[in-house]
């Protein structure tokens, strides 16, 4: 599990990306992230780029790789749309690979489920 706290000092999750460029095995079938957001966190704190770029890769090696993004927010009952393009938005080379990617969106008691394609 992920905490984004506000305000998070910058390089703090640094280590997402690198845990991902370690990884490789066609044999991979799931990644799944969990990111909790406190205190009006911001997704905008992990390098979405390089964290695009990765996973991108491993479903090219991994073929029918699913993603799934699991985004809680406890302190904002927010839109789920919003969450959901905030996160599509910073992935747009493994929206372009042939995996399948999930956002699941908790607040509350409330989850909600979008996947693409």
């Amino acid at each position: 599990m992920l905490y984004v706290p506000d305000p998070v000092p910058l390089k703090t999750y640094e280590w997402v990306p690198a845990a991902l460029a370690r990884l490789s095995s066609p044999l991979l079938t799931q990644i799944h992230f969990s990111i909790e957001l406190v205190k009006g966190g911001d997704l905008g704190v992990l390098d979405w780029g390089a964290v695009d770029a990765h996973l991108a890769r491993l479903v090219r090696g991994a073929g029918g790789l699913v993603t799934t993004l699991h985004v809680g927010n406890a302190d904002h009952a927010g839109l789920r749309c919003s969450a959901v393009d905030a996160v599509m938005y910073r992935l747009p080379r493994l929206r372009g690979a042939e995996g399948r990617v999930g956002v699941v969106y908790t607040h509350g008691p409330k989850v909600e489920e979008c996947w693409f394609p």
